[in-house]
């Protein structure tokens, strides 16, 4: 059932992201999309969009039942790719804290209180270029 969620989630993320966005899977239930040229405003759409499009598949499919939840954060928040994933990531745990489901856009200030509780965060260095817009970091539950 697992598999069968994550290829129904990596399904929706490529209908609902453009030609040119990148996502790519974080690790366990995490996954990073990468919007170039989006500000957290306009990638909040896209986290609109896959929610939609998950609940609509989840509610005919005879698939597993999963929710979905968001950090969302952006280029102006942070220097450099690795921070603005801590501020996503931040978004993200706040939106689980909240009751799941969600999307929460991640700040500095967020990020911040994150590391000071010791989350850990790897794999990233080498996602892509850290030139690249919007970070959009779903987890599904």
């Amino acid at each position: 059932m697992g598999d069968r969620a994550l290829r129904l989630f990596a399904q929706i993320l490529e209908e609902t992201t453009r030609e040119g966005d990148i996502t790519a899977r974080l690790g366990g239930e995490e996954f990073v999309v990468i919007q170039p040229g989006m500000s957290a405003a306009d990638a909040v759409a896209t986290v609109e969009r896959i929610q939609l499009s998950l609940a609509a598949r989840l509610e005919v499919g005879d698939g597993p039942t999963f929710t979905s939840s968001f950090g969302v954060s952006d280029t102006s928040m942070a220097h450099g790719f690795d921070a603005t994933l801590r501020i996503a990531d931040a978004g993200l745990l706040a939106a689980k804290d909240q009751g799941r489901d969600r999307w929460v856009v991640g700040d500095p200030q967020m990020a911040t209180e994150l590391s000071d509780r010791g989350r850990p965060r790897g794999m990233t260095r080498d996602l892509v270029d850290p030139e690249h817009g919007p970070t959009v970091l779903p987890e599904r539950i």
